[in-house]
C-alpha cells in the first residue's frame, strides 16, 4: 500500500493537566520527543511540528482557535470540539477525507470504522 508522503504535519494538540513529560525517559521526554512521535517519523516518515498546544478546559482552546479561523491559519490536524467542528464547518474550512479513507485506510481499521 502507497501512503502519501508527508515530511511534517502542522498539528494542533489539547494537552490535560495528566499529561506529565520525563525529561531523562525517552520514551516520554517532551511533546516532540516521545514513542509515539517517534514510531510516526520512522514508520512513516511524519514529523509533526506543533502550531500550538493548550488545555481544553482553558479559555485560551477556544481563544487559539478562533485566531485560527480568523486568519484561516489552521493546522493541518487538530482535536476539536463540537462547537469548534460546526464553525469550521461552516466557513468551509474541513477537508473530506472520505477518498483517502477509501485508498489508504486498512482493511482492519475500515471494518472497525464501518456503520451497524
Amino acid at each position: 500500500m502507497k501512503l502519501p508522503k508527508f515530511s511534517f504535519i502542522f498539528y494542533a494538540v489539547v494537552l490535560g493537566d495528566d499529561v506529565k513529560f520525563e525529561p531523562g525517559n525517552a520514551d516520554n521526554h517532551s511533546i516532540e520527543k516521545n514513542i509515539w512521535a517517534r514510531v510516526y517519523e520512522e514508520r512513516l516518515g511524519i514529523k509533526f511540528n506543533y502550531k500550538w498546544t493548550t488545555p481544553l478546559d482553558s479559555g485560551q482552546y477556544q481563544n487559539r482557535w478562533n485566531l485560527a479561523i480568523a486568519s484561516r491559519d489552521l493546522p493541518d490536524m487538530a482535536q476539536v470540539t463540537l462547537e469548534t467542528f460546526h464553525v469550521l464547518a461552516e466557513a468551509d474550512m474541513l477537508h473530506d477525507m472520505t477518498d483517502l479513507f477509501e485508498d489508504y485506510a486498512s482493511p482492519l481499521y475500515k471494518q472497525a470504522n464501518q456503520d451497524d
